[in-house]
């Protein structure tokens, strides 16, 4: 908040709250990020969740009745060893129901071989399902193998995939 009023801008965070087992005499992490997070004023905007946990992003929309937007960081697997278009589309239907975006690995995202990089079709089916799509990490120093600069990967992930954003060492 103090950043945004000494930019003149609004500077938003992104926050992961990590599936943790809470022991029942703990605080719940989740009410205690929540409740902090209004109390400076990330109650209306400003602010997004993420979290690999479904439990967690349920727990921020159907208990704290959050309104800020709620991304399920996926690692991979979710969908199954071999994911058919059907099986990802469903999946992807059922994350739209409690989160306005999915976070992916951009690797995750790409079919290449030699000099030809393509959409697998991931950004397009989560696009269908009205769930934005943040790839991460995008580092300058730990590119992938299918490119050869930074502005070469930006310009294969926002302007041919069409990603909303990314997760980056290197904003």
């Amino acid at each position: 908040v103090s950043l945004n009023r000494t930019l003149k801008s609004d500077v938003g965070i992104y926050v992961e709250i990590k599936n943790v087992l809470h022991e029942p005499a703990a605080k719940n992490i989740v009410a205690e990020v929540h409740r902090l997070a209004v109390e400076f004023g990330y109650s209306a905007k400003g602010l997004i969740y993420e979290s690999f946990s479904k439990d967690v992003l349920l727990e921020l929309k159907n208990v704290h009745k959050t309104t800020l937007p709620l991304v399920q960081l996926l690692e991979g697997d979710e969908f199954g060893e071999h994911p058919t278009k059907g099986i990802i589309q469903a999946g992807l239907k059922q994350i739209s129901g409690y989160a306005q975006g999915v976070g992916i690995w951009i690797e995750a995202l790409v079919r290449y071989g030699g000099k030809k990089v393509v959409s697998n079709g991931f950004v397009e089916l989560a696009h269908e399902q009205g769930l934005q799509v943040h790839g991460y990490t995008v580092r300058k120093d730990a590119l992938p193998q299918w490119v050869r600069s930074l502005d070469q990967l930006h310009r294969i992930l926002f302007h041919e995939l069409r990603l909303d954003g990314v997760f980056t060492d290197h904003p």
